[in-house]
């Protein structure tokens, strides 16, 4: 809850003709079991297994949130961790980056002519954007904008 009303005091405040740019990582959702008393567990595995019982897609929150403001998707990347084809276990190995606007919003794709993967770039702590997401959100503020 407290994502989605974030997302909505920033679409909230966004400019006509004004972006924003998020970069979001999706996440698995462990199973979990309910517990008599109403706290929640995981499940007990053997060994390494992992049972995933939802994926949580952030930059489809994103979108929710900027529909919900009456803002618009503009583009969508996607940053890969490694390889396209890397098997991902417990986290996903790759990370959106969307882009909005609040109407009237246009760019010319001739100044923004980019992959739709990328790899992500050197992180600089575990949570961080990669090094080359950021300089692609950049460069669009930077060159197009």
């Amino acid at each position: 809850a407290w994502f989605s009303h974030a997302l909505d005091v920033i679409f909230a405040r966004l400019e006509a003709g004004k972006y924003a740019i998020f970069y979001q990582t999706d996440v698995k959702v462990l199973a979990r079991e309910e517990e008599e008393d109403g706290k929640r567990k995981r499940l007990k595995m053997e060994g390494p297994t992992r049972v995933i019982s939802e994926l949580l897609d952030k930059s489809a929150l994103c979108i929710q949130a900027a529909e919900r403001n009456g803002c618009k998707l503009m583009w969508r990347k996607m940053a890969c961790k490694g390889a396209p084809d890397a098997l991902a276990v417990a986290r996903p190995s790759y990370s959106h980056l969307v882009c909005f606007a609040r109407a009237p919003a246009f760019f010319d794709t001739n100044k923004f002519n980019t992959p739709e993967v990328f790899p992500r770039g050197l992180m600089l702590w575990p949570k961080a954007i990669g090094l080359h997401a950021t300089m692609l959100g950049v460069r669009f503020l930077k060159e197009v904008v």
